[in-house]
């Protein structure tokens, strides 16, 4: 199972759960093993799309393309280093 695939299951099953802030940014919280992480607006948006099943690199660069003013190799550097940074700060 690839990352994203991970973070997704676990946003399913509630192991991890994300609230949205008033001014636009979140919270991610992984309630077994009790990190809080805050995320920007793009990570939220991000998080929020794999929560909705988009459980591939493809499926979340196509999001942000689509979404934002960004190119696609631009989004796929940002997806890749999202994805790093939330498998590292969640000890996947």
């Amino acid at each position: 199972m690839n990352p994203i695939e991970t973070i997704a299951n676990l946003l399913k099953s509630g192991r991890l759960s994300c609230a949205t802030l008033a001014d636009g940014t979140g919270v991610l919280l992984r309630l077994d093993g009790l990190e809080v992480l805050s995320l920007n607006e793009t990570a939220l948006f991000l998080v929020q799309a794999m929560r909705e099943g988009a459980a591939s690199e493809a499926a979340l660069v196509a999001r942000l393309v689509n979404a934002f003013e960004v190119d696609e190799a631009t989004a796929e550097r940002d997806v890749q280093t999202f994805t790093r940074q939330l498998v590292t700060s969640l000890r996947l």
